[in-house]
C-alpha cells in the first residue's frame, strides 16, 4: 500500500500547490468556490469570527445543524446538534447545555481542532440522507469519498457512522466504511480490523447500489475541477434530492486503500 511519506513526497507535493492546499483547508472559502462553480453545498447558517460572536451560536442553531472549525482536519471538532428545550441534543441522544456548546465554539476559535493558530466557527444546516443510504446505519449521516488523481476518478468509499461515533462517519472516530465499485455498488464493511457484509449496528451493506451514483460522480468531478489540485478527495452526502459536497481535501487520508484492498501506488 502507499505510505504517508510516499504520498506526500511523490503524490501530493508535485501536484498540489500552496494556493490549492490553502483554499481546501478553509471550509468557508471552499464553499464559496464550490458555489461559484455551481456545485451544491450545505446552507451556511452562521460564521463566527471571534469571541464576540459566541452568543450567535445558540441563535443560529434553531434547527438541526453542524458546528465545525473552518480550518479543521479529520473531522475534529465537528458537533452535530438539534435544539432541545433550553439546550441541544446530539444524534446519540446526549444532551448539551447552551454553555457547553458555547465552550465548544470557543475552543474552535482558539484553534483547538485546527492546523494552527486561531480559527472560525462554521455552522451549517444538517443534511438529510437519502432513505436508502440512511437505512444502512443508525443516527448520523454517511458520506461518500471520491479520490481524484490527475483528472482520473480512482478509489471511492462510503463512510458510515456507528453508535460509537456519535453520528460522525470518520474512520478514526469510530465510523466504518465500505468500498464502491464503478457502478456504485457497495462491498464489505471495514471497521479497521475486519470485513463484514453487515454494518456493526446490523444492516446488510454488501451488494447495495447507491442512488444518484452517476450524478454523484459528475458532481464530484465538477468539484475537483473547481480547485487547483491534481490530487484531491471529495466528500459528498447523497440527499433525497441528489449529491451535495461537504468538503474538498488536499491531503486525503490513505485508509481508503484498506477499505478497497487496493494500493494507490499505481497513481503516483
Amino acid at each position: 500500500a502507499l505510505g504517508i511519506n510516499a504520498r506526500n513526497l511523490l503524490g501530493i507535493a508535485p501536484r498540489n500547490g500552496a494556493e490549492g492546499i490553502g483554499l481546501a483547508r478553509d471550509k468557508v472559502a471552499t464553499k464559496q468556490r464550490l458555489e461559484e462553480a455551481g456545485v451544491a453545498v450545505p446552507r451556511t447558517m452562521a460564521v463566527i469570527e471571534d469571541m464576540w460572536g459566541i452568543p450567535e451560536v445558540a441563535q443560529a442553531v434553531q434547527e438541526p445543524a453542524v458546528i465545525k472549525p473552518a480550518a479543521g482536519s479529520g473531522g475534529g471538532g465537528v458537533l452535530l446538534l438539534a435544539p432541545d428545550g433550553q439546550g441541544f441534543r446530539t444524534p446519540s441522544g446526549r444532551w448539551l447545555t447552551q454553555a457547553a456548546v458555547e465552550r465548544h465554539a470557543a475552543e474552535i476559535l482558539h484553534g483547538g481542532f485546527s492546523y494552527g493558530g486561531a480559527d472560525r466557527v462554521l455552522i451549517e444546516t444538517r443534511l438529510h440522507a437519502h432513505p436508502q443510504v440512511a437505512g444502512l446505519h443508525g443516527e448520523g449521516i454517511a458520506d461518500v469519498r471520491v479520490i481524484f488523481v490527475d483528472g482520473h476518478q480512482t478509489l471511492s468509499m462510503l463512510r458510515m457512522p456507528t453508535e460509537e461515533s456519535e453520528g460522525r462517519a470518520n474512520l478514526h472516530q469510530g465510523g466504518v466504511a465500505a468500498p464502491l465499485d464503478g457502478s456504485g455498488r457497495l462491498g464489505k464493511v471495514f471497521d479497521g480490523r475486519k470485513f463484514d457484509a453487515r454494518h456493526p449496528d446490523g444492516a446488510l451493506v454488501e451488494g447495495v447500489r447507491l442512488p444518484f451514483w452517476i450524478e454523484l460522480c459528475a458532481v464530484a468531478r465538477k468539484a475537483a475541477e473547481a480547485f487547483p489540485l491534481e490530487w484531491s478527495g471529495i466528500d459528498l452526502v447523497i440527499t433525497p434530492d441528489g449529491p451535495v459536497v461537504l468538503e474538498v481535501n488536499a491531503r486525503p487520508g490513505l485508509a481508503i486503500q484498506n477499505v478497497n484492498r487496493k494500493s494507490m501506488v499505481q497513481w503516483l
